[in-house]
Order: C-alpha cells, then sequence, then structure tokens
C-alpha cells in the first residue's frame, strides 16, 4: 500500500442509529432519520492498530458492502 502497510485483519460494528443534528446536516436528512453507523478497526500483520474509522451512511439511497480478504 501507500504507507507500507498490510492489513490482515479488520472488525467492524454496525448499528442503526438516528442521525445527529451533524450527521444529518452533511447528510442531507432529517436529524433522528435512520442512518447505519460502521465503526471500524483494522489491523496490520503484526497486529498494530492502523485504522479507526467511524462512517455514518444514509440508508435510504446506499448499500453498505464489506469484502475482507
Amino acid at each position: 500500500g501507500r504507507y507500507g502497510v498490510t492489513i490482515a485483519r479488520a472488525t467492524e460494528k454496525l448499528k442503526a442509529v438516528g442521525a445527529s443534528p451533524a450527521d444529518a446536516e452533511v447528510l442531507r436528512l432529517a436529524p433522528g432519520a435512520p442512518v447505519l453507523r460502521v465503526d471500524r478497526l483494522a489491523r496490520a500483520i503484526d497486529g498494530r492498530i492502523v485504522e479507526w474509522r467511524i462512517s455514518v451512511c444514509r440508508t435510504d439511497a446506499v448499500h453498505y458492502l464489506s469484502d475482507l480478504r
């Protein structure tokens, strides 16, 4: 990869939540509208955590696909 790190493992937790006012504004939704919160933690081959990401996704027009190999 770009930084010379190979991701060996990733864990994702998905949860349906209501959009916060800030997320609703960015996603052009009403506050409290249903969204999918994705909390991802990725580790390198040596076990170091190399990525922690929280994504908030609309559920009306977007599908979430995770293909971890």
